[in-house]
């Protein structure tokens, strides 16, 4: 809803404001673009996705996140975000979560992956599967 779409909007203007470089993107919006630039981001640094996209569906790995680090040959880590105290928008298809004040934090990595360069579509279909079972198996 409304409240959601201003709240990203604060978080990507504080993430502005400490340097961070953004690409928006979506299968749908963007896309091409914002995977442009999450490769050419990974290939300088480091790039952070989140791998459901902005319209879901909910725990569903879209492959933008598995081509990006196939076409900058970056490796691929996944963090799980625990947060103990937070406000949940319960209306977002995503259910997104905002950290109270104080709360305890946890992130949880995995170990890296690498994408082969030569990794088929077929072959990226199945490392996603296998990425988004990690992602969710403690949820």
């Amino acid at each position: 809803g409304c409240n959601e779409l201003l709240l990203f909007s604060a978080a990507a203007s504080i993430l502005k404001k400490w340097n961070y470089k953004l690409a928006r993107g979506s299968s749908s919006t963007s896309g091409k673009e914002a995977l442009g630039k999450l490769t050419e981001l990974a290939l300088t640094g480091y790039a952070l996705i989140t791998p459901d996209g902005p319209r879901g569906p909910l725990h569903k790995m879209k492959p933008g996140a598995v081509i990006a680090a196939k076409l900058s040959q970056s490796p691929l880590v996944l963090c799980q975000v625990k947060i103990k105290s937070k406000y949940t928008f319960k209306k977002s298809w995503d259910f997104f979560e905002f950290p109270l004040p104080f709360s305890n934090i946890t992130l949880r990595f995995s170990e890296p992956e690498f994408i082969d360069f030569d990794s088929t579509r077929e072959m990226i279909s199945t490392k996603i599967i296998q990425l988004e079972s990690k992602l969710n198996c403690t949820k």
